[in-house]
């Protein structure tokens, strides 16, 4: 059965679905050559730039464009506390609370990746370079505003496994 709560913000306006789903409650609307009480509706998404589904929600003729994955979060997960909404499937139009979950910003740019497989032209890795000097793939992490240095290896596979296994669990 469908789960529905209040859009953080816009109670008494909109509400949304465990589901992923977002509709907009009966109210009295105006248009300057009349009254009428507007019916409950479920809204339409459209998708961004970035592939992420939107709405827009307007109360008192104010329009907002908020990302769907963002309204069912703050809905069924509660406060972000800097956190990262992350959809656990990868697939960032499946909105259901369900495949939400709140992870730290490192955890979220880490999260899917085969061994932290990352383009760049050092190295497939995160936190692992080449040293020219010594011939070795060198590991680095940054932790609490600190550079750590995880050490020296024969193989970039061994410095991308020094790097995974130094990213604290939180």
């Amino acid at each position: 059965m469908e789960l529905w709560r209040p859009v953080v913000g816009f109670e008494g306006f909109y509400e949304v679905s465990d589901l992923g789903r977002i509709k907009s409650l009966p109210r009295e609307r105006s248009n300057g050559k009349g009254r009428w009480i507007s019916r409950e509706k479920i809204l339409s998404h459209g998708v961004n730039q970035n592939g992420y589904e939107h709405v827009t929600l307007q109360v008192k003729g104010k329009s907002k464009s908020l990302r769907v994955h963002s309204i069912v979060s703050a809905a069924f997960l509660g406060e972000r506390n800097g956190l990262d909404i992350d959809h656990i499937d990868g697939n960032k139009r499946n909105n259901r609370a369900d495949n939400l979950q709140l992870i730290s910003r490192r955890a979220n740019t880490n999260k899917g990746r085969a061994g932290l497989l990352k383009k760049n032209k050092g190295s497939r890795f995160t936190g692992v370079n080449f040293d020219k000097d010594r011939g070795k793939w060198r590991a680095v992490i940054y932790i609490d505003g600190k550079t750590k240095f995880l050490g020296r290896f024969d193989s970039e596979e061994k410095a991308a496994e020094a790097y995974k296994n130094a990213i604290p669990e939180n």
